[in-house]
């Protein structure tokens, strides 16, 4: 966008309508004359529809392989935890794994912490 005719009064106007404030009369025609300038020097946009088209496309397979993998890795997870619940204490305490906690974070949604002589490890 172009800088607007009136420096600082657009965008202050702009900003006090999106905040649901009102306009005077003057004010409503010069935001509009203002925008209208905009729209008209705007450069068009340059866009490939196909290749928007193919990129969406794999974002969704992205999306879809994701999904798959969160999927195994929670089943595997489950297996390894039946694994080593089902491992004796002096077992469990050779192979460094004196006690597992799972549980979910917002950011990585699976995430396994065994406790390992006192020092939390990401398994």
């Amino acid at each position: 966008m172009s800088t607007p005719s009136y420096p600082g009064t657009w965008w202050d106007l702009h900003i006090r309508r999106a905040r649901g404030e009102s306009l005077s009369a003057e004010e409503q025609r010069r935001y509009d004359q203002e925008t209208s300038k905009q729209d008209h020097d705007a450069t068009p946009l340059q866009v490939d529809l196909e290749t928007l088209r193919k990129m969406r496309s794999q974002a969704l397979a992205l999306a879809a392989t994701n999904s798959e993998l969160r999927s195994r890795l929670a089943q595997l997870e489950a297996e390894i935890e039946a694994i080593e619940r089902s491992l004796g204490r002096e077992t469990r305490e050779a192979l460094g794994v004196v006690e597992l906690r799972r549980w979910l974070t917002p950011s990585t949604r699976v995430c396994g912490c065994a406790t390992i002589d006192g020092a939390a490890t990401v398994v």
